[in-house]
């Protein structure tokens, strides 16, 4: 059950942190990166 629990949740952190850096993009490319990055870090 752990090895299990332990998986899930690199796998959902790692989707997390791939969406962030998308969105991240996304905004960065969309206006000035000043405002968009900063918020994004928050």
């Amino acid at each position: 059950m752990c090895t299990y629990w332990e998986n899930a949740v690199k796998e959902f952190f790692k989707k997390q942190e791939q969406e962030r850096k998308k969105e991240q993009l996304a905004k960065a490319n969309c206006s000035g990166n000043g405002i968009w990055f900063e918020m994004g870090c928050l």
